[in-house]
């Protein structure tokens, strides 16, 4: 009996819906692709508007304002030491004075949980030099507010990480920074 083909076999070609994906299903798929698309859009929107609200600063001056904005929405509240903080350090490095209602908005576009991308954003294309100043500027806005809490902690942690910048450098430029809130400048 070779080559002849079993009775079991259909004629025609079945499909068994128990495998095929309900139309519900594909509608629930395409509402979460939809809404992933807008929050990644608005975040984009976010990053955007901050970057406008710095004005002509260097990419530089840019990222760092802009990861002293992150700091300081770190731990979901803003206060106006930070935000003042943020304000100095940016007429340092623009020689323009900053309104601190335009600071406030940026801190306000800020996300408050970055992803591990973000960090790399932030740091990516800064010298060895940049990021120190990047990392004093957080510093000085983590502890603006005169705690460093645990949230805070955090970000000066992964900042650090994607740095790769070591312990003993930050406990260095977290003691420059007390100094230099207390009035003894050792920065």
């Amino acid at each position: 009996m070779s080559g002849v083909i079993s009775s079991e076999v259909p004629d025609e070609p079945q499909v068994k819906t128990g495998l095929a994906i309900p139309y519900w299903a594909w509608a629930i798929i395409a509402g979460l692709v939809a809404l992933i698309g807008i929050k990644l859009r608005r975040k984009a929107g976010r990053k955007s508007a901050r970057r406008d609200l710095m004005g002509d600063a260097s990419p530089a001056a840019i990222a760092i304002l802009d990861a002293m904005c992150h700091a300081a929405k770190a731990d979901g509240h803003v206060s106006p030491s930070e935000l003042i903080e943020i304000a100095e350090a940016a007429q340092k490095m623009t020689g323009e004075k900053i309104d601190p209602k335009r600071v406030a908005e940026m801190a306000k576009l800020a996300e408050s949980n970055l992803t591990d991308q973000d960090y790399k954003r932030l740091v990516a294309g800064r010298t060895e030099d940049e990021k120190e100043v990047m990392m004093r500027g957080v510093l000085f806005v983590a502890v603006a507010d005169g705690k460093l809490d645990s949230k805070e902690q955090q970000f000066v942690g992964k900042l650090a990480g994607v740095m790769q910048m070591p312990a003993t450098k930050i406990q260095a430029l977290l003691g420059d920074v007390v100094a230099a809130r207390s009035g003894n400048t050792a920065t």
